[in-house]
């Protein structure tokens, strides 16, 4: 009777010790520290949705701006990202450089890969 018992209360413990790690390691994963965006991203995002603000009544529904050097493409609708370009923004025109920070709307898909083919390598 004395084994059964010590058998049950081996297998209580160790189900709790299982049962408590993976309680624990879960929380790890909640908690653990998201890498941190940096500052001229958040502006440039910001810019971004003020721009996105301005042409939403316009039929805009592309938007072209700047992401750690590379040109990246957004959907207005859901601000969901289209495309990733391998198009380097320090090898863009100034002048083009300085549009991406607010971001460059786009009506048509056709607009959008004519201006994307000009500035490709």
């Amino acid at each position: 009777m004395k084994m059964k018992r010590t058998n049950s209360t081996c297998i209580f413990l160790y189900l709790f010790f299982c049962f408590l790690s993976l309680m624990l390691l879960g929380v790890s994963f909640v908690t653990e520290k998201s890498t941190p965006v940096p500052k001229d991203t958040v502006v440039q995002a910001k810019n971004a949705e003020e721009s996105v603000e301005s042409t939403a009544d316009t039929g805009q529904k592309y938007i072209v701006i700047a992401e750690e050097d590379t040109v990246v493409v957004y959907e207005l609708v859901d601000w969901k990202k289209y495309l990733t370009t391998d198009i380097a923004v320090s090898r863009l025109p100034e002048n083009i450089q300085e549009d991406l920070k607010d971001g460059i709307c786009f009506t048509n898909e056709k607009e959008l890969f004519s201006f994307l083919e000009n500035y490709s390598s």
